[in-house]
């Protein structure tokens, strides 16, 4: 699943082409009438002939802003992917990769935006986890009370963390970090690289984490995704930005996606794996404590 670094990648993609411009007309394909709302009927006539304004985010939630109390909300899920097919010129992809030509939408195309003559944007999903709604003002501001501070706000801070770490003292630090109303856009990725960063096991309780510990833990989750997002994200199976490039910090990545191979800190261990919080984790059995 795309995590913060990689839908901010995909927002400021869809910022850069689509901000301005006006939908003609919508399709939305059956087999995903129930992953879309309001009814096909209602969400077509709120968006239909109406201007992007603006394209936000609130952890892995992409926010489009068409003006007049009107915000669609969208989440990529597992395979979400963003596809913006320009008169002229190069094929724009955000998200997962699925095979796309100019002449015809992929098999997994589920909605399509038609801004006439800019363009058309298509959502496709393979597994169809990702969700289209239309939603108020209201609405949406409800929603973005859903998730906690990002790691790369301001009002993410040592002080904050510490907060917020004390309310769940017996919790899994993997689980907790992975609660997307306490730290919001973090994903199983980069809580696997802050751990190894941190030198602690994903599975600790947070009651025995030392105060160097959470510190250090802090620092490692802020400089690793202000990095990824400088990156534009991690390609480790399917991701890819709006330019149809794969996330740079894939090279960055010392555990994640290593299983087998040897530890790149202590030289001596191979990583391996292991289930947390229902997630599968890599760590190094030297290295992480």
């Amino acid at each position: 699943m795309p995590e913060l670094p990689e839908v901010e990648t995909v927002r400021r993609d869809l910022e850069k082409y689509l901000v301005g411009k006006k939908i003609k007309d919508i399709t939305i394909k059956p087999d995903f009438l129930n992953k879309i709302s309001p009814n096909k009927e209602e969400f077509v006539s709120l968006l239909q002939g109406k201007k992007l304004i603006d394209v936000d985010r609130v952890g892995k939630l992409l926010i489009l802003d068409f003006g007049l109390n009107k915000k669609l909300l969208v989440h990529l899920k597992m395979t979400g992917q963003f596809v913006f097919v320009p008169p002229r010129g190069r094929i724009i992809q955000s998200g997962h990769p699925v095979e796309q030509t100019r002449s015809a939408p992929d098999k997994y195309n589920k909605a399509s935006f038609n801004f006439g003559k800019n363009g058309v944007l298509y959502f496709n999903d393979m597994r169809k986890f990702g969700y289209l709604k239309v939603v108020s003002n209201k609405s949406a501001e409800v929603e973005r009370a859903r998730y906690g501070v990002e790691p790369i706000q301001s009002a993410f801070t040592l002080k904050k963390f510490n907060e917020l770490l004390e309310k769940r003292p017996n919790m899994e630090i993997k689980k907790f970090l992975l609660m997307q109303n306490f730290i919001s856009g973090i994903g199983n990725i980069y809580v696997d690289e802050a751990c190894f960063a941190t030198s602690i096991m994903g599975d600790r309780k947070i009651r025995t984490l030392s105060e160097p510990e959470r510190k250090k833990l802090y620092q490692s989750i802020k400089k690793i995704i202000k990095k990824a997002v400088e990156m534009r994200g991690t390609s480790v199976n399917t991701y890819v930005d709006g330019s149809g490039q794969k996330g740079n910090y894939v090279k960055y990545l010392k555990v994640y996606s290593r299983v087998g191979k040897k530890c790149l800190r202590c030289k001596k261990a191979t990583i391996k794996k292991m289930k947390v919080a229902g997630r599968g984790t890599s760590y190094c059995p030297a290295c992480q404590k």
